[in-house]
């Protein structure tokens, strides 16, 4: 049974890297969601690209995660040309977005890392501008050390305004950061994406994700922020662990949904 999709939200696929992107859809139907978040490697073949054209669910986004390894020039060429693939079939899917993480740095020191980042970004960037699509870097917690090097609000909002990105804002990576409430009003206002999940005290892993309310995350002050600056979606349900799996991933992401929904439709936000 197909549920009223809601069009701002979305589910990210990166609740479970087995899943077909066929059962990722079917999911977003059965709660509700409008949109749906695509890892890249979700994109491997033709029939995939063609089920996404078919579907009534739209892209909010699509995830190429570890743009480069920050320290090794040799490899950047093939790995923007990598990079270039996967924006070029978010554009062909009319996705809303694409967005990455930096890469590791491997041994090379933050300062020198990011500014080769900063370059392969830029010109990134002006490809998917060319394309008619926003690039957006994503932060992450610190136990992907391998995949980024922005675990803070601060260094995302710093990298970006370098780089010409904007943000996919990642509450789940963000909000024990101590930059994170009073960076906010300047995030929002060059945000391209909001991920949502919360934080249940006690969990030791970055992947045992809870759904939005059962953990202790404030998302009052980022809805507001969001609001005024005129954010207008989309919202990506970025759930994963043991705490989906031992719910079930219906019923934890359709109260994800709903709780979501809730939430914008109290602070004004357009749903259409």
């Amino acid at each position: 049974m197909t549920a009223e999709l809601h069009p701002l939200i979305s589910i990210n696929g990166a609740y479970d890297s087995q899943a077909s992107l066929a059962d990722d859809l079917a999911l977003c139907l059965e709660v509700g969601a409008g949109l749906v978040g695509v890892p890249n490697y979700k994109l491997a073949d033709a029939e995939s690209v063609a089920l996404l054209k078919r579907s009534p669910v739209g892209v909010s986004t699509v995830c190429h995660p570890d743009l480069a390894t920050l320290d090794d020039p040799d490899a950047w060429a093939a790995q923007l040309r990598a990079a270039r693939h996967t924006v070029q079939l978010a554009a062909e899917l009319e996705a809303q977005s694409v967005y990455v993480t930096t890469g590791g740095r491997g041994r090379a020191g933050w300062r020198s890392a990011a500014s080769a980042f900063v370059e392969l970004g830029a010109e990134l960037q002006g490809f998917a501008a060319s394309l008619g699509l926003p690039l957006l870097l994503e932060a992450t917690a610190p136990g992907y050390a391998e995949l980024s090097i922005i675990h803070t609000l601060a260094d995302q909002v710093s990298v970006c305004a370098e780089s010409g990105l904007q943000l996919c804002l990642d509450t789940f990576a963000s909000w024990s950061d101590s930059s994170f409430e009073s960076l906010l009003d300047t995030a929002a206002g060059n945000c391209g994406l909001v991920q949502i999940a919360d934080y249940a005290l006690g969990e030791r892993s970055v992947r045992d994700r809870a759904v939005p309310g059962d953990g202790v995350i404030d998302f009052a002050c980022l809805f507001a922020a969001l609001k005024r600056a005129g954010f207008a979606g989309p919202f990506d349900l970025e759930l994963m662990g043991r705490r989906l799996d031992e719910e079930g991933r219906p019923e934890a992401f359709g109260r994800s949904v709903r709780w979501l929904a809730d939430q914008l439709a109290s602070y004004g936000f357009e749903l259409a």
